[in-house]
């Protein structure tokens, strides 16, 4: 299996993250944890394939690394948090919802 073309642009970082979060979610669990008084999802998601980051603001996985935090900045491109820390935008058509 391949990984799918990825489109040429890269958006920029949306939003920062909390850099005081260290929790990771494990595999196949969605927290509810509360954000300034809301209620907020923690969506986590499977690398399906290698990914490798072409500048600061993107995240490197490879197969079954799971992220965590995950929020979408368009169509094509999702933020995240790696379980090693690591912050920032991936292709969203190389990852699975878990």
């Amino acid at each position: 299996m391949s990984p799918p073309e990825r489109d040429q642009g890269t958006p920029e970082l949306a939003v920062c993250f909390d850099e005081e979060e260290e929790d990771f979610v494990e595999e196949n669990e969605v927290e509810e944890i509360s954000e300034n008084g809301q209620e907020v999802w923690n969506t986590c998601v499977r690398a399906l394939y290698d990914y490798q980051a072409e500048d600061e603001s993107e995240i490197s996985f490879e197969p079954g690394d799971i992220i965590s935090a995950v929020e979408t900045v368009d169509k094509a491109w999702w933020q995240g948090c790696t379980k090693d820390g690591r912050q920032g935008l991936f292709p969203a058509n190389y990852v699975e919802t878990i």
